[in-house]
């Protein structure tokens, strides 16, 4: 699997990612975490009273994890579950 830029696309669908997310500083050090995604911009800006589309871009209001301050940058598919050998 790759990291998808937000920029080039977003899922599909209402699901669950992992995205990469950094401080909207500049040098700041990404780090990755998993999130739900939501295709619904008003229903996900009803749910981030805090969201600012000027410091944490036009895409990051979609997951469920955009905080004040975060820019979300790339997204990828959760890998399938382990499985037992």
């Amino acid at each position: 699997m790759n990291w998808i830029k937000c920029e080039d696309r977003l899922p599909d669908n209402y699901c669950y990612v992992l995205v990469t997310r950094v401080y909207h500083t500049e040098g700041s050090e990404p780090h990755t975490m998993h999130t739900f995604f939501n295709v619904d911009r008003e229903q996900a800006r009803e749910r981030n009273k805090y969201y600012s589309r000027k410091i944490q871009g036009k895409h990051s209001i979609h997951f469920e994890c955009a905080e004040r301050g975060f820019i979300i940058t790339h997204w990828m598919p959760l890998p399938p579950p382990a499985k037992d050998n």
